[in-house]
């Protein structure tokens, strides 16, 4: 077999794999939309019957829970800008800058005992290790983006169940 008849032979079966993935990403496609236009139905339908039973505090809870949702989400877009003024710094200057946890507890706890006791222990030296080892060597944008991410799913996932749980309570009220 030649290199010619070869490659044609290899070109022939992925131009097939190719058309077989095409029909099959399509099909899936129109699937999908199909299942979520029915699921978006469903949950107007749903909205609309339940929508007088709603009080201003569950409005208000849901504006609550919305603004918490946001405040989460700025935490993580403000790691990832930390990081990009880290990057634009290193494009600029070909030094990274490091900003450790440590420059924002100096800020917020200048002048604190707990400050004090991470400058001089007096007790507890292992604790003592371990939090500065924390703070000199975890960076900001690291910590903002990971617990912003955990706070958007803490928040996100009350929301879910607390809007799952009240409208099982006012589906059982009839």
């Amino acid at each position: 077999m030649s290199a010619s008849t070869m490659i044609d032979d290899w070109t022939a079966k992925l131009s097939k794999f190719i058309e077989i993935f095409q029909a099959v990403a399509t099909e899936l496609l129109s699937q999908s939309q199909k299942a979520i236009n029915k699921v978006l139905e469903f949950v107007k339908n749903e909205f609309a019957e339940i929508r007088q039973k709603l009080t201003v505090i569950d409005y208000a809870f849901f504006m609550a829970c919305l603004c918490a949702i946001g405040c989460a989400i700025l935490i993580v877009f403000s790691g990832f800008g930390v990081l990009g003024y880290q990057s634009a710094l290193w494009l600029q200057e070909g030094v990274w800058t490091e900003l450790p946890l440590s420059s924002v507890f100096n800020y917020f706890f200048d002048g604190a005992v707990l400050q004090e006791w991470i400058n001089n222990p007096q007790s507890w030296l292992g604790l003592h290790k371990i939090i500065d080892w924390s703070l000199k060597s975890i960076p900001l944008s690291l910590t903002l983006i990971f617990q912003g991410m955990i706070f958007v799913f803490i928040t996100a996932s009350f929301f879910f169940f607390s809007v799952i749980f009240r409208y099982i309570w006012i589906k059982n009220l009839n």
